[in-house]
Formats: C-alpha cells, sequence, structure tokens
C-alpha cells in the first residue's frame, strides 16, 4: 500500500505542478499536497500511513515555518498535523514543542480575520 501512495502522491505533484501553475494563489501546491497527504492519513488506514506519517509531519513543520503570513497553507499544514494525530496518537507528543508555539501564534493572529457588524464588514487590520 505504501508503494501506491508514494507513487499516488509523486503524480499529484506533477499535475499540481503542470495545471495549477497558472493560478496566482499562493502555495496552491503546497496546500493542495497537504490537504491530500491529510485525508490520505485519515482514510487509508493508520498502518498504511504510518510509514509516512513522520516525513509527512516534518513537511507541515517546515511549511509553517516558511508560511510567513500565508493563512491558507498555515490552516492546511494545522489540519495535516490533525490527521497525522489520529495515526500517531501519543508518539506525537515530542513534535508538540514545536508544533504548538505555532498554533498559539495563530491563535493571537487578526490575519485573516473579518467582522461583521450590522451589515457593515471591516477588517480587524483596520484598527
Amino acid at each position: 500500500m505504501i508503494d501506491f501512495i508514494v507513487k499516488f502522491l509523486d503524480r499529484l505533484n506533477i499535475v499540481v505542478a503542470n495545471y495549477f501553475c497558472i493560478l496566482f494563489w499562493p502555495y496552491i501546491k503546497e496546500i493542495i499536497i497537504s490537504d491530500t497527504l491529510a485525508i490520505l492519513a485519515r482514510n487509508v488506514g493508520e498502518e498504511n500511513f504510518r510509514p509516512l506519517a513522520w516525513e509527512s509531519l516534518n513537511l507541515g513543520i517546515q511549511l509553517v515555518k516558511s508560511s510567513g503570513e500565508e493563512a491558507d497553507l498555515r490552516k492546511a499544514s494545522y489540519g495535516l498535523f490533525a490527521a497525522i494525530a489520529t495515526v500517531l496518537k501519543g508518539e506525537m507528543a515530542p513534535a508538540l514543542q514545536e508544533i504548538v508555539p505555532f498554533l498559539l501564534q495563530s491563535i493571537k493572529s487578526k490575519d485573516g480575520i473579518v467582522v461583521c457588524t450590522n451589515k457593515i464588514f471591516f477588517s480587524l487590520d483596520e484598527f
């Protein structure tokens, strides 16, 4: 099963690189790959995804580190962490030292938050 998953991800990488490169959405390739890995982690079975779990976790950590102000990439990475946690469970504890500070930073961030009051929309960045 692991060979199939690796081949699938290789092909997905090619498709995303060739067909989504025309979009000007930052980090679209990384977001699609992260979301796909999360779906695989949750659905192919723990024993099938376990060989890719730590590599996928490290990929997510690197993406969060490089995301800067890109909220969509952070969101995809956090979804990947949650999916990997369903596979690794308690074994994921050592990685939390690196992951939790990113989560706390996101909680404190106003990035991407839009407030709606009396049908008037404004961004928190305006304050």
